[in-house]
């Protein structure tokens, strides 16, 4: 994902110039020396990064500002086409954010990945950064390449204040991504509880369908999401939904006392929502449900 991508670059590329090194660490008076003398204000180092790229990644508005007024493309990119706006988004870096959009960063830039800094920014509940980004118009809607919305993002990431503040923007819960999984699918599938939960007490759709006929408890009880499990089944998901699944695997499975199968099948008859599903694969419970 996006800070992955980006602290790779940061931390393991090199050929790095003096201008990048005094512009990350916010030292404008060397910056300033250096540009006098020549230094290339687009210069990149082997990860695509220019020094405004440093300056904003790491929060360094003064030495942004400075960088901006001598000239420097505020919208240039990475390797993986990430801009200054991307970077300082996605680590929450919120007075650059609003500089950089005061100079007229284009706050739908789309990386390699189709993410836009508002996905960066809600992947990581950057929530004060969000907050800017929204207001400013980003747009709350903005699909990446696998379809998904910044709230989508949120979700599987189980940040809960980033959840609600796009909600309170009035984000869709029931936007597809490729797979036609909604927000409350991606959360359920990683467990994130807190999460999936302020969906469904906003109204997301607890019997939403994917493209196979899957509903988010067929994917939580598929992953082993014992908590979602049971905040689903608390909150009236229906166990009886079948998906288009041709054969149970029933018999791949080890069904313990207190496993989902139990779970669900104490809350009424055997379903779909309880088979290990091959096309979800498998994985255990997530932070949110140990």
């Amino acid at each position: 994902m996006l800070l992955v991508v980006f602290w790779c670059s940061f931390l393991e590329q090199g050929g790095q110039t003096p201008l990048h090194v005094a512009a990350g660490q916010g030292r404008t008076t060397a910056v300033e020396l250096l540009t006098q003398k020549g230094a290339l204000l687009e210069a990149k180092d082997d990860g695509g990064l220019t020094a405004l790229h440093f300056a904003a990644s790491n929060g360094q508005t003064a030495t942004v500002n400075f960088l901006l007024k001598l000239g420097a493309n505020k919208d240039a990119r990475t390797d993986v086409g990430q801009s200054a706006l991307h970077l300082a988004a996605a680590l929450g870096q919120t007075s650059t954010v609003a500089l950089l959009l005061k100079h007229g960063a284009d706050k739908e830039a789309r990386d390699d990945a189709g993410l836009t800094a508002l996905h960066g920014a809600c992947e990581g509940g950057r929530t004060g950064t969000v907050d800017l980004l929204l207001r400013s118009g980003a747009d709350k809607e903005a699909k990446d390449k696998s379809g998904q919305t910044p709230l989508h993002v949120a979700a599987e990431n189980g940040q809960t204040g980033t959840v609600e503040l796009l909600l309170m923007h009035n984000a869709d819960m029931e936007a597809r991504n490729d797979y036609a999984h909604t927000p409350l699918h991606v959360a359920a599938r990683n467990g994130r509880t807190a999460a999936a939960e302020l969906l469904v007490e906003n109204g997301a759709d607890k019997e939403a369908i994917t493209n196979v006929r899957q509903t988010p408890l067929h994917i939580a009880a598929s992953m082993g999401r014992t908590a979602t499990v049971e905040m689903l089944l608390k909150r009236g998901a229906n166990v009886d939904v079948e998906d288009d699944q041709q054969q149970h695997q029933e018999h791949q499975q080890k069904h313990a006392p207190g496993s989902d199968r139990s779970i669900i099948l104490d809350n009424g008859q055997d379903s779909s929502a309880e088979r290990s599903l091959s096309t979800e694969g498998t994985g255990g419970d997530s932070d949110d449900d140990n």
